[in-house]
């Protein structure tokens, strides 16, 4: 499973690589054709008679100083590139979903989110944040002053719950 995984992984990587090379490729092409173009502003020397650009009043002279050649945006590659992004994209959209269906997002939850759970008044929402404080409680990773210094009421929330009235928010080892 782990082999399978990995080779999804490694062609999702290849196949956005591909992608980003061909939509990159595809909007700066090289340049084709002979038409002389001033580098500091594009502006078409064709026909120039002088040594200065008209447009912006560079030296065309100097060596590098003319382009030669016109980029042309290739729309199928950029087409072929998008898609390929996409595609890349949403398989690993997918795996990604599925690596987080596994996670029990409920042990990264804040405590006082967990005491709000625990003073809610759903039972099955109330024993899965007991559980959880009982579990932090134990591996010594929960505040120990969330647990022991309940909110103002909530004693008196819980005791007025027959399933909770014995927790009173003390989460102690079994």
């Amino acid at each position: 499973m782990a082999t399978l995984a990995l080779v999804v992984s490694v062609s999702l990587a290849a196949l956005w690589v591909t992608g980003a090379w061909l939509l990159f490729t595809g909007l700066r092409p090289q340049r084709l054709g002979s038409t002389p173009f001033c580098r500091r502003c594009g502006y078409n020397l064709t026909g120039l008679s002088g040594s200065r650009c008209p447009e912006c009043g560079a030296d065309v002279t100097q060596p590098g100083a003319v382009l030669v050649g016109e980029r042309v945006v290739r729309r199928g590659r950029v087409a072929v590139g998008l898609a390929a992004l996409l595609l890349a994209m949403a398989g690993g959209t997918a795996i990604g979903i599925g690596a987080a269906r596994g996670v029990d997002w409920y042990k990264l939850k804040p405590t006082f989110l967990v005491l709000v759970d625990l003073n809610s008044g759903q039972s099955s929402r109330a024993w899965r944040a007991f559980s959880e404080l009982q579990r932090r409680y134990l591996a010594h990773t929960c505040p120990s002053t969330r647990i022991r210094n309940p909110s103002p009421g909530s004693r008196e929330r819980q005791a007025a719950r027959p399933v909770f009235a014995s927790t009173h928010v003390s989460v102690r080892p079994l």
